[in-house]
């Protein structure tokens, strides 16, 4: 086998590898969306209650 033709036969072969690993990335990376917006939603309520407790607490002291 001349180098040209090992060259091709590695870069078929790291193409294989990536594409078995593509699935398993997609759906980490899936995973990690959904965790983000469901962490963004409970910052943003926290947030939220955060204000409100202020919000009280200023009026309670006459403000």
């Amino acid at each position: 086998m001349d180098s040209s033709s090992h060259a091709l036969s590695r870069i078929d072969a790291a193409l294989a590898r990536i594409e078995s690993a593509l699935p398993k990335r997609l759906a980490e990376r899936d995973l990690l969306a959904t965790q983000h917006d469901a962490l963004r939603e409970e910052v943003s309520q926290a947030l939220g209650d955060i204000d409100a407790l202020i919000a009280d607490a200023s009026e309670g002291n006459g403000k």
